[in-house]
C-alpha cells in the first residue's frame, strides 16, 4: 500500500470511528443502561441485575415524580443514582437544576467531586461531549445545560433558585446514619426537615429517595410503608429475594451473603441487607433505656465488681470481654466503669485483669468457666499471685443460653439503674443488637458483673437466686 493509500485509509478509519461515536452518543441519549455501560465501564463492571434495570425504568420515566427505593448495602445503588444518573442528566440536559443530598455535608461534597472528576477526566465523555464544565466548586458544578449543587441532610435548602427556576431533580442518597438509627429525636428532626424543607423546594421536581432501612421508625421506612398513601411510588429490595435467590447474582452468591451475615450478625444483616430492621418491641434492650454519666465518680463510695467472658479459643474471631461495674451505696445506681472487648492472648488477659485490680480494686470477679477455662482461671490467679496481686476470681458454669441470662439484666435497664460512660459505644451496640449481633461477649460480661454485685451487696435490688442466673 502506497503512502497516499495509507493516508486515505487513516482518514476513513477516523471518519468511521467518529460515526460510531455519534451512534453511541445518540443511543445513550434515551438508554440510561447503555450510557452507564458505555461511558462508565470502570464503575459498572458487572452486568445489570433485574432490580437495577427496574430502578433505571423509574429514573427514565418522567411521569414518576416521587420515587422511594430501599436497596441493600453494597449493591451499587449510589453509583447508579448519584453518579450515573446525574452524569446522564448533565450531559443530555435531562434536568436543568439538580440538588444532590447526602448523609452529611462532607459526604455530599465527596460525591459531587466524583461527578466533577468524571466530567473532567473520562476519555469517552470528553471525546463525545467535550468540556462541559463552566464553573466548579466543592458544592456546585455549572455546566452547559445543568447546575448541580450538593448539600448534607438537615442543611438549609430554602431559596434555591437558578435564573428564576427551582430545582427540577432532587436526589437523596443514604441520608440516614447510625446516629439516626439510635436516636428518636434525630429521626424526628430529619423527618421534619424532609417534609418541610425538601418537599417545599419545588412542586414539580422529580424527587428520588434511595437508601437502606436502618430503623423501623426511619424516614425511609415511613416512605416505603406509607408510600401509596403519601403519593409516592415505593419499592423495597432484599439481598436475598423471597424466592431464596441473590438479588444481584453477578455480585453476590448465597454463600457470600451467608458469610456476610455471620460476619456482621443477624441483626445488622436484617437491616442493612434485607431492609427489615427489628422494631423496638423485638429487642431485649431498648434505646431509651440507655443512660450515660459524665461526672467524675468517687470510687470509694462504690461497691466495685467485674465480670469476665473469656475467649474459648475455638474460633478465630472469638473475643474476650470484661465489664467493671460500680454500685453507688446510697442511690443503688450501677456505673459501667470499664469495658474491655478484644481478641486477647492469655498474657494480655492476665495483664488486663491485674491492671483492673490495681485501678478499681473489685471485691469480686466472676469468671465464666466452660471446658478448659477452669484451668485457665486458676492459672491466671497463680500468675497474678506471683506478681504480688491477689485476684478475687470466682468461676461460674452457665447452664442456660445467653438470651435467658441476658434477660435478667432487663429490670436494671428498665428501672434506669445502669449508666454508661461516653466512649463505651461498642457495649451499647451489642446490647441494642442482642441477640442478633455478630458479637455479644460484653452482654455476658455485664451479666456476670451484675451477678457479682448481687452476691456481694447486702442491700441489692432485684435479688435473684444464684441458680436462676445460670
Amino acid at each position: 500500500m502506497s503512502y497516499k493509500e495509507k493516508a486515505v485509509s487513516r482518514v476513513l478509519e477516523r471518519v468511521l470511528i467518529s460515526e460510531a461515536d455519534k451512534d453511541r452518543k445518540e443511543r445513550a441519549r434515551n438508554d440510561f443502561a447503555f450510557f452507564c455501560q458505555t461511558y462508565l465501564p470502570h464503575i459498572f463492571r458487572k452486568p445489570f441485575a433485574s432490580f437495577q434495570l427496574e430502578i433505571i425504568s423509574f429514573l427514565e420515566n418522567p411521569q414518576m415524580k416521587r420515587v422511594v427505593v430501599a436497596a441493600p448495602r453494597e449493591h451499587g445503588k449510589t453509583s447508579l443514582i448519584y453518579l450515573g444518573y446525574v452524569l446522564w442528566s448533565i450531559l443530555y440536559g435531562k434536568h436543568k437544576f439538580i440538588v444532590c443530598i447526602g448523609a452529611s455535608e462532607q459526604r455530599a461534597k465527596e460525591q459531587l467531586e466524583d461527578i466533577r472528576l468524571e466530567l473532567e477526566n473520562n476519555t469517552a465523555i470528553l471525546q463525545d461531549f467535550g468540556e462541559v464544565i463552566k464553573r466548579a466548586t466543592v458544592e456546585r458544578i455549572d455546566t452547559v445545560h445543568t447546575t448541580v449543587i450538593s448539600r448534607g441532610a438537615g442543611q438549609k435548602l430554602r431559596g434555591l433558585v437558578k435564573r428564576g427556576e427551582r430545582p427540577d431533580l432532587v436526589i437523596l442518597d443514604d441520608i440516614e446514619s447510625e446516629e439516626h438509627a439510635n436516636s428518636k429525636s434525630l429521626r424526628d428532626k430529619l423527618k421534619k426537615w424532609f417534609y418541610r424543607v425538601v418537599m417545599g423546594l419545588s412542586q414539580n421536581a422529580k424527587i428520588f429517595v434511595i437508601g437502606t432501612i436502618l430503623h423501623y421508625d426511619s424516614l425511609l421506612n415511613e416512605l416505603i410503608t406509607r408510600g401509596q398513601e403519601l403519593g409516592w411510588f415505593a419499592k423495597k429490595y432484599k439481598a436475598i429475594t423471597d424466592e431464596g435467590k441473590p438479588l444481584h447474582p453477578h455480585l453476590w452468591t448465597l454463600e457470600a451473603l451467608e458469610k456476610k451475615k455471620q460476619e456482621i450478625g443477624s441483626y445488622a444483616f436484617a437491616s442493612e441487607y434485607m431492609n427489615e430492621p427489628l422494631s423496638d418491641e423485638d429487642r431485649i434492650f431498648r434505646q431509651e433505656w440507655i443512660k450515660y454519666y459524665e461526672e467524675k465518680l468517687d470510687l470509694s463510695k462504690l461497691d466495685i465488681v467485674a465480670g469476665v467472658d473469656p475467649s474459648t479459643g475455638k474460633e478465630k474471631g472469638d473475643y474476650t470481654a470484661i465489664a467493671v461495674l460500680g454500685r453507688d451505696r446510697e442511690t443503688g445506681h450501677l456505673y459501667s466503669l470499664f469495658i474491655y472487648n478484644k481478641r486477647a492472648t492469655p498474657s494480655e488477659l492476665i495483664d488486663t485483669l491485674i491492671s483492673i485490680q490495681l485501678t478499681f480494686k473489685p471485691s469480686l470477679i466472676v469468671f465464666e468457666e466452660v471446658a478448659f477455662q477452669e484451668v485457665y482461671r486458676k492459672l491466671i490467679q497463680e500468675i497474678a499471685s506471683k506478681r504480688g496481686v491477689s485476684l478475687p476470681i470466682r468461676g461460674v458454669k452457665p447452664h442456660t443460653n445467653k438470651v435467658l441470662r441476658a434477660q435478667k439484666l432487663v429490670p436494671f435497664f428498665e428501672g434506669g439503674l445502669i449508666y454508661f460512660a461516653k466512649g463505651q459505644e461498642e457495649a451499647i451496640k451489642q446490647l441494642l443488637e442482642f441477640p442478633f449481633s455478630a458479637h455479644d461477649d460484653i452482654v455476658d460480661a455485664l451479666v456476670y458483673a451484675v451477678m457479682a454485685l448481687e452476691e456481694k451487696a447486702t442491700a441489692f435490688p432485684y435479688k435473684f437466686l444464684k441458680l436462676r442466673w445460670l
